[in-house]
């Protein structure tokens, strides 16, 4: 078996034990890389046009999020103009917090609702289901139980 080198340099932070490390590393060309991407994409797979980095804050404290965004805010204007953020709590937009909180409430709803609605569900039923019939059903359940449920902010 042959282990590639990941011949990357940068840092790797942890903001909270609830939300996913975020990593600057940057490969021997200078192009920003993702750290799972690194792990799990063979050699064989070329590097991505356009560099991206993701991290999941739903579950640690709103403000580990609004830390994150001015940490990129001040990337953005020290050192990467071209950077792009997608953030789906749109804080980097609107630097609007209570946004960002009634976002982040309404996700919290919703996946209480699917956990919710998913536990009290008979999903295999007599016999085992294939993989694709487990899915289906697990599809009906959560469609039904959702579409009950508010609209998004």
């Amino acid at each position: 078996m042959r282990v590639r080198s990941l011949e990357v340099k940068g840092v790797i932070l942890m903001m909270h034990p609830a939300c996913e490390p975020i990593s600057f590393l940057f490969d021997r060309g200078g192009r920003l890389r993702d750290l799972m991407g690194l792990l799990s994409v063979p050699d064989v797979m070329p590097v991505p046009e356009t560099p991206f980095v993701s991290v999941k804050t739903q579950f640690a404290p709103v403000e580990v999020h609004i830390t994150i965004i001015k940490l990129l805010q001040y990337f953005k204007k020290r050192y990467v103009s071209d950077m792009e953020v997608l953030d789906e709590g749109e804080f980097w937009e609107t630097g609007d917090e209570r946004r960002l909180r009634e976002k982040i409430a309404f996700l919290d709803r919703k996946i209480a609702a699917a956990a919710d609605a998913l536990s009290s569900a008979d999903i295999a039923g007599a016999a085992a289901p294939s993989p694709r019939r487990m899915a289906d059903v697990v599809e009906d359940i959560l469609r039904r139980k959702l579409s009950d449920e508010e609209s998004g902010p």
